[in-house]
């Protein structure tokens, strides 16, 4: 599942960046806490979250993990960009 998040991340990263920046949001971490976490500079993470850069795979792949995103999570966000490019 994590290799298909990654190419959608591609087409779609405004949705991508939505769903990050709400799961942190619901956990109550700061940026600078989520930088620690992923062990990038706020700097970079910031970057992220402002929809700015793309994180690379590793990145995106702890993320998955920090914030606890379920298969079914991922699998909403897949559904949703493929209706939206399809209309």
């Amino acid at each position: 599942m994590f290799f298909v998040l990654y190419y959608f991340a591609f087409f779609s990263k405004g949705m991508m960046f939505q769903m990050i920046k709400e799961k942190r949001k619901a956990k109550k971490y700061t940026q600078e806490q989520m930088a620690n976490l992923l062990g990038i500079s706020l700097r970079q993470y910031v970057r992220i979250d402002q929809e700015e850069d793309l994180p690379r795979r590793d990145i995106l792949y702890k993320l998955i993990l920090v914030l606890d995103l379920t298969d079914n999570e991922i699998g909403k966000y897949i559904r949703d960009i493929c209706k939206n490019t399809i209309k």
